[in-house]
């Protein structure tokens, strides 16, 4: 057992170490690495989603005791300060740790929206690492899953407000058990009623955010972040050990299907082109283009986001404005490698009708929380069920 300033080397190795290393250990030892130092489980790739669902909840009074204590400190210190703080960066300092006390408010609200037939888990929780707030929420085990879609989301998402809502459809939580309620449904009628299903709101990095503690300089730097490739560089190697954690703490080899939003589907296929082997679908929707280095003239393959034998869809809304920008490549609907799915309304391959989506942010569900057919289309693909999905406009 490690000293309380030794961290186990195995925690720093590739998550297929620490998987079989966390598997060794007595029973005992677990408890002991639980009971002392949660902060080394919890953000694991690679550890059960139990455990490291376990080791976050027991953090989350304590982080937001040491935030609260921080906001206090930097409150006194600019009430000291004639200059209200124009001289230091206490003021934006504060600013941020607030929004992190907000964070855990939000994940809270999340977990307590928990139903036996939609059991959340908190399978990463970081407010250390990044300017911003990270946690990633699991709507059903991923370790037991046979099928686990991981959604990555992009400009202005943050845990808070972003995470969770006030209906049981709103925020990414909301939507991910939709996602899973719709595949189980369509996995039902086809006859594979046994087959289980994971979806994970995966907010890992620092999004490119227009919000901030001075509004002029927020949004200058959300304007930079979000005309650069940089936030997504700097995300796809978390998001890719956070693919390899998944398959490594499976009880078999699931079938994993990457989604990205907006931003996010920069970030997702950046993460793919790191990433070989593991995910086997990915779904690309409302994308201002998915980068790679051979610019605007790019036909997107399954090959170049290494899926050795799974698909890659894209969906765009018709009247979408970010989707239009085209800030990093080509506009992924004209690659004639990548699949185009329905986004308009219409009866689905089930009998039922569909509402369409429209504008930027509402491909899974409309303003009143109906399915949409995208999201009817994401879960087929998250099923498995191509003889499901609708193709075109």
């Amino acid at each position: 057992m490690a000293s309380t300033d030794d961290r186990p080397a195995e925690l720093s190795a590739p998550p297929t170490t620490r998987a079989a290393w966390w598997a060794g250990l007595p029973a005992v030892q677990r408890e002991r690495l639980h009971t002392e130092h949660p902060e080394w489980i919890g953000n694991s790739d690679g550890l059960p989603a139990a455990d490291r669902d376990l080791a976050n909840r027991a953090l989350l009074p304590t982080v937001r005791d040491s935030l609260e204590k921080q906001s206090r400190t930097l409150a006194e210190r600019l009430a000291d300060n004639r200059f209200g703080g124009t001289f230091t960066s206490d003021d934006s300092r504060k600013w941020y740790v607030d929004a992190k006390i907000a964070d855990i408010g939000a994940i809270e609200r999340e977990l307590h929206r928990s139903e036996p037939a939609h059991p959340r888990l908190l399978i990463s929780f970081d407010m250390h690492s990044g300017e911003r707030g990270h946690a990633a929420v699991a709507i059903g085990n991923p370790d037991s899953a046979d099928h686990i879609g991981v959604t990555t989301p992009g400009l202005g998402t943050t845990v808070q407000p972003s995470l969770t809502g006030d209906l049981p459809y709103q925020g990414m939580g909301g939507e991910g058990r939709l996602l899973r309620e719709e595949t189980l449904r369509q996995l039902a009628i086809v006859g594979r009623p046994a087959e289980t299903v994971a979806t994970i709101a995966w907010i890992g990095y620092d999004t490119p955010n227009f919000r901030g503690p001075g509004r002029r300089v927020s949004t200058a730097r959300g304007a930079l972040h979000v005309a650069t490739s940089s936030k997504a560089r700097d995300a796809a190697p978390i998001l890719s050990r956070f693919f390899a954690g998944l398959t490594a703490a499976s009880d078999h080899r699931p079938h994993l299907v990457a989604l990205g939003h907006s931003y996010g589907s920069l970030v997702t296929a950046e993460a793919l082109r790191l990433t070989h082997g593991l995910v086997d679908d990915v779904i690309f929707y409302g994308s201002p283009g998915l980068g790679g280095d051979r610019g605007f003239d790019l036909d997107y393959t399954p090959e170049s986001f290494n899926l050795e034998s799974g698909a890659a869809y894209v969906l765009k809304n018709d009247d979408d404005p970010i989707a239009d920008l085209g800030l990093f490549g080509s506009d992924p609907v004209e690659s004639p490698s990548l699949i185009r799915l329905a986004t308009r309304a219409g009866v689905d391959r089930t009998g039922v009708r569909r509402v369409g989506s429209a504008g930027h942010a509402t491909y899974t569900r409309d303003v009143e929380g109906k399915s949409t057919m995208a999201q009817y289309n994401m879960a087929a693909v998250l099923g498995q069920m191509p003889e499901h999905l609708i193709t075109g406009l």
